[in-house]
Parts: structure tokens; C-alpha cells; sequence
């Protein structure tokens, strides 16, 4: 059933959004970014798009992670090749500690792949 499902490593910087309770997937990122990563992907596909939003925009994370970049892709469904399925990419990256949350100007780069 799941043959063709996408799996990451654990070590790796990206956090597959899926079906889980959005908490986990905050846990996730906020996990990663203790362990060190300078920089997380949050990534998702077809109706996970924006539950993975929601995800890169928690208030939570919000204080220590700002958005770097956003990469929208439309990819070929791996069960039938002649439907397209959308996707997300949302590079997180460590907030300066300088810098007020408030104040901040909100700088975002979006690459269409």
C-alpha cells in the first residue's frame, strides 16, 4: 500500500507533513531545531499543503524560526502518471536573537520550480 510513499531520514532536515495531529509535526520541527539544524524544510503534497503553512507559522515556532523560502512544484502523481499533484517546500531558518519578532520586516523568497 504504501510502496511508493517518500521517506526521510531521520538525521535529515525535512519534516514530511502527513496525516498526523499537527502537534507532532510542531514537535518535530522544534526537536530539529534543538538538535542544531540551522535550517529545516517543512514539506508537504496535495491536500497537506496547508497544514504544513499552518506548521511553518506557529506561534510557537515563530519566535525562533522565520520563514527563509517557499518552493511550490507540481510533480507527476507515482500512481497515475498522467495527474499532477502540487507540492510545498518551506525552508525554516534560525530567527536572529538581535532581532524583535515585532519589528521585523518579513522578507520571503518564492521560487516556482
Amino acid at each position: 500500500k504504501f510502496k511508493n510513499k517518500i521517506k526521510y531520514d531521520r538525521n535529515s532536515n525535512k519534516v514530511a507533513i502527513g496525516e498526523k495531529d499537527i502537534y507532532r509535526y510542531v514537535n518535530s520541527v522544534n526537536q530539529k531545531y534543538n538538535q542544531g539544524q540551522k535550517e529545516i524544510i517543512v514539506c508537504a503534497r496535495g491536500k497537506y499543503i496547508s497544514r504544513a503553512v499552518d506548521i511553518a507559522l506557529f506561534d510557537s515556532l515563530s519566535s525562533v524560526l522565520e520563514v527563509k523560502s517557499v518552493i511550490i512544484k507540481r510533480e507527476r502523481n507515482m500512481k497515475n502518471m498522467q495527474k499532477f499533484v502540487n507540492s510545498i517546500e518551506i525552508t525554516l531558518r534560525a530567527r536572529d536573537k538581535n532581532v524583535d519578532v515585532e519589528k521585523k520586516d518579513s522578507n520571503l523568497n518564492v521560487n516556482k520550480a
